[in-house]
């Protein structure tokens, strides 16, 4: 499961594809996605969001570090939450575009010039080339040992969750 900007950047679909991976892309209907995630024996995931989906329906996943580095930080505060040693897989850019935005560190995203440049017929042979190294890295992470947080720590999280929400509704009731 791609990051939702991956999908937008890479060849993913392609990637999954000569992988031998399900691609469960993260702008698919919610329900669409949680049934294809429950159904998932193991979920390879550079989406944050896939990770905590699928720890909830408590399907094993193995976090792929996400092609942008913007999006780093933000999984290791949800694995501290659940007590989890988060344990990132290396994953490489499918397309030209993605290895671009890791380069600039995700700033230079919108650059049109660059995006249309990398999207442009000289560059295919060089995505085909990417996108092949990229289902291999794919490969290989589906045979990493998955995670999953500990019971405890997700019904304490679950806990601290519907607490924080009866405490905002409380707050909302007007006398």
């Amino acid at each position: 499961m791609p990051h939702y900007e991956s999908m937008m950047r890479g060849n993913w679909a392609a990637a999954c594809r000569l992988a031998g991976l399900r691609l469960i892309d993260p702008r698919w209907p919610v329900e669409e996605v949680l049934a294809a995630i429950r159904a998932a024996p193991l979920l390879v995931t550079e989406a944050m969001h896939g990770a905590i989906v699928a720890d909830l329906l408590r399907v094993p996943w193995v976090a792929a570090l996400p092609t942008n580095p913007l999006h780093h930080a933000k999984w290791h505060d949800w694995a501290e939450a659940l007590d989890v040693e988060l344990r990132p897989h290396p994953l490489r850019p499918s397309s030209l575009f993605e290895a671009y935005v890791r380069a600039t560190g995700g700033r230079r995203y919108y650059d049109g010039r660059a995006k249309r440049w990398a999207q442009s017929a000289l560059t295919r042979p060089i995505d085909r080339l990417m996108t092949q190294r990229a289902a291999g890295a794919l490969r290989d992470l589906a045979r990493c040992e998955p995670q999953l947080s500990r019971e405890a720590s997700l019904r304490r999280a679950s806990e601290l969750a519907l607490a924080a929400i009866n405490k905002f509704a409380d707050s909302r009731v007007v006398a």
